[in-house]
C-alpha cells in the first residue's frame, strides 16, 4: 500500500498514543479547501469540524516501540541530504504560523457554519 501526503496537508497537531506496549505518532491533517465569501473564494485549512465537538479530522498515525524514533530520524536525514541543508535544531527554529487560521478564515467559516468557530 502507498500513502500520498502532501506537506500542505500536514499540520503541526501531533499527539502521542500508547497502546498494548506500541507507540503511536499521530499527525493530524488539515486539508486545504476554497469557500466563498463575500469577497469572494478563499483558501482555508484547519480541523474538519461538523459543528463544536464533532472532530472529524484526518489523521495519520506511525506505529512502533522505540524502533520508529531511527525510522523517522533516517527520513528527516534523507530530506536534509536531499536539500544539502545543515539541520538547524528545532529549539532554535521560528514556530510555524501555517496552522493559525486567518482572520479572512475564520469570518468566512463562521459565515457557512455559524457558531462553528469556538474562542
Amino acid at each position: 500500500m502507498r500513502v500520498n501526503i502532501y506537506a500542505e496537508e500536514m499540520s503541526e497537531d501531533i499527539e502521542i498514543i500508547e497502546k498494548k506496549g506500541f507507540t503511536g505518532l499521530r499527525l493530524f491533517l488539515y486539508l486545504p479547501t476554497t469557500v466563498q465569501t463575500t469577497e469572494g473564494p478563499k483558501q482555508v485549512r484547519g480541523k474538519f469540524m461538523h459543528r463544536p465537538d464533532d472532530d472529524d479530522s484526518a489523521a495519520v498515525t506511525f506505529w512502533g516501540k522505540r524502533d520508529l524514533r531511527k525510522v523517522l530520524k533516517k527520513m528527516l536525514a534523507k530530506l536534509d541530504e536531499h536539500y544539502g541543508d545543515d539541520p538547524v535544531p528545532l529549539a532554535t527554529r521560528e514556530p510555524a504560523r501555517d496552522n493559525t487560521i486567518s482572520q479572512a478564515a475564520e469570518e468566512a467559516l463562521e459565515e457557512l457554519h455559524p457558531g462553528i468557530i469556538r474562542r
